[in-house]
């Protein structure tokens, strides 16, 4: 039988959340002709909804909706949902799984992606019909009934669910206030002195936070509760929320034989597979080399390994980026790199702001940052790329909070770099749709999600849309310029022909003959030449060796474009635009050519930092090429310049 024509596979995936959700979605995307059959078991009433955005149902005056996708995609893409019927055993044995409803499903893969549930701590008091969890929809919408002006709310717990619930409870005019018994909120994410400023930002907007506080019990006082911390004033309240942490749902492990991390979730390889075959683990639910993460992106970083892997891919998981990029009640918060690194701590703070990059061994490893911060991608850049950092960029960070006096733009992103954290979207994905839909931030967030989440990276993908105004930096319009002086001396070069020689010493000009007739200024010219050229050649390591990269690439490049003209200035002075015979007239061609493709590039270059639209579209669609050509030649040059000095002087 042909293999098109087999019945299809079957894989159920156990859970509807934001990473179920998207493992559908990628399946589907490399599975076009339906070789497996898909059967979503949602525990939840509704479709996948944007849990990042809960907070909104509670705080927005016309309740958003949320959902990721409606039921009708669902159906449009032979995706099976079975909505309020959860998975409830699994039997790895028989190859089956029992839902909520009784039934029996088969299955060739099992995708677990149950999500976490909140910790409930033990705490005397916290199962009063007053005290709420907050992580579902359905919880949103039953504190948003319970929640109105001068409502007395209690949050227990200040990390990002905490603070989130926070600021919607206060939207709907309540009166709140945060337990966190860690010493600082976001004690994950901030460093103390981010996490202070953050404190300050949400406190001038009536958000209370009591840290370094522990709660020993919850009293019911006639119509009212009241919270009791250590070394604390007991707070009346009308309402406590709990959102002190959530734990991996693992609760079918036990059934299905599977292997589980001592601090929750299904213990799963570098191909999110647990120890049983056949049956993965992605998302919250995951324990990755032991750790439960507990974010999006990784979720869906996970979502595609898997989805790879059951449609013959290989992709493996090779790391689990814990970084992240939100804004909570309006206040901008960023944690990029590994916070758990030890290294040369250097900060900035300027009011509302905070910034502060750890640094080991001449390098970023880890950024946290409260407020807006323009220069944030440069940061993140430099992160994912192991550039080396000079103490000069550092200094400067210290004074003025960025890196170079030019924060990297958006479009000066490497391809690969996260635009958004929330979503795991790269920016030579939102590029491949700039350039298949049109520069449309719209068309972006529905083909990528990036920028639907938190919202904060949407300023990136608008600059990537063109939507923003980005004018060519100055060392962008000198690059253009440069460039096209290089490109008219080629053209003179070529077209204009050799120079006349004076047909004697007394002639007018006859001085200039002396140049190309001469051994000294010969010489002279030549040795220049060489110099100038290798020096183009060095500083065009500067973005492939990594112990070269120091400083700002821009100027490099400007250098670069600099050393070019000066080859072309060089070599009328030394050849008289004589391109002579035999060795010397490859020589010539191979310089010109160099020069040549070097200026294309450059102009390229140019266009494709500017702002999105066609010109920079097509400047980075032919950049790789131009790049290689003039690689080429560029590298020929040491070759025949060697066997020309040898020729000159030996022969």
């Amino acid at each position: 039988m042909d293999a098109d024509s087999s019945p299809p596979r079957t894989c159920v995936v156990a859970g509807n959340g934001m990473v179920g959700v998207r493992f559908c979605e990628l399946l589907r995307e490399r599975d076009p002709r339906r070789r497996w059959r898909v059967v979503v078991c949602a525990e939840e009433p509704r479709p996948a909804y944007d849990r990042i955005k809960l907070s909104k149902l509670l705080g927005a005056d016309e309740q958003p909706d949320l959902t990721l996708r409606p039921a009708d995609w669902y159906e449009s893409v032979s995706v099976e949902l079975r909505l309020a019927d959860s998975v409830t055993r699994i039997d790895a044995d028989r190859r089956q799984v029992a839902t909520a409803s009784g039934r029996l499903l088969s299955y060739d893969a099992l995708v677990l992606a149950t999500g976490a549930a909140p910790v409930v701590p033990p705490i005397p008091g916290i199962d009063d019909p007053s005290v709420a969890t907050f992580r579902t929809a359905a919880d949103a919408e039953s504190l948003r009934a319970r929640v109105g002006d001068g409502t007395r709310v209690v949050v227990i717990g200040g990390g990002l669910l905490g603070l989130e619930a926070a600021a919607g409870c206060r939207a709907l005019g309540a009166t709140v206030s945060v337990v966190e018994r860690a010493r600082y909120p976001l004690s994950q994410q901030l460093d103390e002195q981010s996490a202070q400023v953050l404190q300050r930002c949400l406190e001038k907007r009536d958000v209370q936070l009591k840290t370094d506080c522990r709660v020993e019990a919850i009293e019911r006082r006639g119509h009212q509760l009241v919270v009791r911390c250590r070394d604390e004033a007991p707070m009346p309240a009308d309402l406590v929320i709990v959102a002190a942490g959530v734990r991996p749902r693992d609760e079918l492990a036990a059934a299905g034989q599977l292997a589980v991390s001592v601090r929750g979730g299904f213990l799963v390889d570098e191909h999110l597979q647990t120890s049983v075959p056949d049956i993965y683990a992605i998302g919250d639910c995951a324990a990755v080399r032991g750790e439960p993460c507990g974010l999006v992106a990784p979720g869906y970083e996970m979502a595609r390994v898997v989805a790879h892997h059951l449609t013959g891919g290989s992709e493996r998981l090779t790391a689990v980026d814990r970084s992240c990029r939100l804004s909570i009640d309006g206040v901008a918060v960023a944690a990029i790199g590994d916070a758990t690194r030890d290294g040369r701590q250097v900060a900035w703070a300027n009011g509302d702001r905070h910034r502060s990059l750890t640094v080991e061994g001449g390098r970023i490893v880890a950024a946290r940052g409260v407020g807006d911060w323009p220069g944030l991608a440069q940061v993140q850049d430099a992160i994912e790329r192991g550039r080396r950092i000079s103490d000069r960029q550092l200094a400067a960070f210290e004074r003025t909070g960025e890196l170079g006096r030019h924060p990297l733009r958006a479009v000066e992103l490497p391809p690969k770099a996260l635009v958004c954290h929330c979503a795991g979207v790269r920016r030579d994905q939102i590029d491949a749709v700039v350039a298949t839909q049109g520069a449309n931030p719209a068309a972006v967030a529905a083909a990528t999600r990036a920028s639907t989440f938190c919202g904060t990276c949407a300023p990136l993908v608008a600059q990537l849309c063109g939507q923003v105004e980005q004018p060519a930096a100055p060392p962008t319009r000198a690059l253009i310029a440069i460039s096209l002086a290089v490109a008219a001396s080629c053209a003179a070069i070529v077209s204009l022909g050799p120079l006349p020689f004076a047909d004697s010493v007394t002639a007018t000009h006859a001085w200039l003959s002396d140049l190309w007739r001469e051994p000294v200024p010969k010489q002279t010219t030549g040795f220049a030449l060489v110099g100038v050229a290798t020096a183009g050649m060095a500083l065009s390591l500067r973005k492939r060796v990594s112990w070269f990269r120091r400083g700002r690439f821009s100027t490099y490049r400007l250098l670069h474009a600099a050393a070019g003209l000066a080859c072309a200035v060089l070599v009328v002075a030394h050849t008289g635009m004589h391109f002579g015979a035999n060795l010397n007239r490859w020589l010539m061609v191979a310089f010109v050519a160099t020069l040549l493709t070097g200026a294309f590039l450059g102009v390229v270059c140019g266009a494709a930092a500017g702002p999105n639209g066609p010109r920079a579209t097509w400047a980075r669609r032919v950049r790789p090429p131009v790049t290689w050509a003039h690689l080429l030649f560029l590298w020929l040059l040491p070759v025949l310049i060697g066997f020309h000095v040898f020729a000159v002087y030996y022969f």
